[in-house]
């Protein structure tokens, strides 16, 4: 589909809102930024959501290093269960930013113990994927359904020197949810079936920008971003069927650099106030 689009010069763009939510505290990487490793953190289906956190993680590490873009993953593997902390005791991925993530999410400071120790649901053992760029960068989806209810992103960001590095932090703000019938079971933590309750304003900023995209001809984000968090959510099921096999991804070859910083219509502060949008029509838009 991207490729015949582009074929037929046709603007295209697709996949999640959490992207273009609230960040608390707002965070962008700027364009070029020397990241270590990254992390995102959350609950929910690996299959349904891991669509959600993956293209998210890949909104925030996809200008980073020297050229400022994308240039696909080399393998994908998905761990379960102890082998989770045994690939973080190991290296595999930083427990540091996990705890950086997770506590962006709770507001409240996350201690690996209580991390590596909670009861994890039988059914719903912890899960990371694992994933390996082909410019050798790594970054890591931790799934985590009972520990925490929400979406957290953590990075390591190196210096400008070289000589040192920090840890930024945010959580990724959705707003309504849903309200549990008084003889149904909890789901996963906060998640309910039921009735829907409140605005999910986090989808207007995602419904702004496809609209944007019909009146000027011109995607707010890069279709590409969401070809290859797909490519990553498959190759990670593929792993986690296979027993934790990891996968080579040879069709991940997924070149791209975001053209905009931010999409036309973004949320810049870390929580809504007011009016869920910025104010319509634009000042000085022709009506």
């Amino acid at each position: 589909m991207v490729e015949r689009c582009k074929e037929l010069g046709a603007p295209f763009m697709a996949g999640s809102s959490i992207p273009g939510t609230w960040r608390d505290p707002f965070l962008e990487h700027p364009a070029g930024t020397d990241l270590v490793e990254a992390m995102m953190v959350m609950n929910g289906g690996p299959d349904i959501y891991g669509a959600h956190a993956l293209e998210t993680l890949q909104a925030f590490v996809e200008r980073r290093g020297s050229t400022a873009s994308e240039v696909g993953v080399a393998a994908v593997q998905c761990l379960q269960g102890a082998r989770v902390w045994e690939a973080g005791r190991c290296g595999r991925f930083s427990i540091e930013l996990a705890l950086a993530a997770c506590t962006a999410i709770t507001s409240t400071p996350t201690k690996r113990e209580l991390l590596e120790s909670f009861e994890y649901s039988k059914d719903e053992p912890a899960v990371a994927f694992l994933i390996e760029y082909r410019d050798g960068f790594c970054a890591t989806l931790l799934i985590l359904n009972g520990f925490i209810s929400g979406n957290g992103y953590a990075a390591r960001v190196r210096d400008s020197s070289g000589a040192s590095s920090r840890i930024e932090a945010c959580k990724c703000v959705t707003y309504g949810g849903l309200v549990k019938a008084p003889d149904e079971p909890e789901l996963y933590s906060g998640y309910y079936r039921g009735t829907a309750k409140g605005t999910f304003a986090h989808f207007s900023y995602l419904a702004r920008n496809v609209e944007e995209m019909m009146v000027s001809g011109v995607p707010s984000t890069p279709v590409e971003r969401t070809l290859l968090a797909s490519g990553m959510l498959e190759a990670a099921l593929i792993s986690r069927r296979e027993g934790g096999r990891r996968v080579i991804t040879d069709w991940l070859g997924v070149v791209y650099r975001r053209e905009r910083d931010l999409p036309p219509y973004f949320p810049l502060g870390p929580l809504p106030t007011g009016a869920a949008l910025l104010p319509w029509p634009p000042a000085g838009a022709a009506l």
